[in-house]
């Protein structure tokens, strides 16, 4: 789906980094999927969150992170549900 075709009804920065992404990666690609750059965005964020606390130990600190992180995570994942897995 091209950026064109996207009905945009939030943040559209994002929308229109996420159909740059898109269009970078079918240039040296043949296929791409929403569905799986979710599900490896979701592994990424986790990743990134299991670090943080193997290196920083569970506290208010990384605690916070954590949250944002997550609130990202879902963000990203409210927008590729209702921008391109119509």
């Amino acid at each position: 789906m091209s950026f064109e075709k996207v009905i945009i009804k939030g943040d559209t920065t994002l929308v229109a980094s996420l159909c740059d992404f898109q269009k970078g990666y079918l240039l040296n690609n043949d296929k791409f999927n929403w569905k799986d750059l979710k599900e490896n965005l979701s592994l990424w964020f986790v990743r990134g969150i299991v670090a943080t606390i193997i290196n920083h130990g569970i506290n208010e600190r990384t605690s916070n992170y954590t949250k944002q992180i997550l609130e990202r995570k879902n963000g990203l994942d409210k927008i590729i549900d209702t921008h391109f897995l119509l």
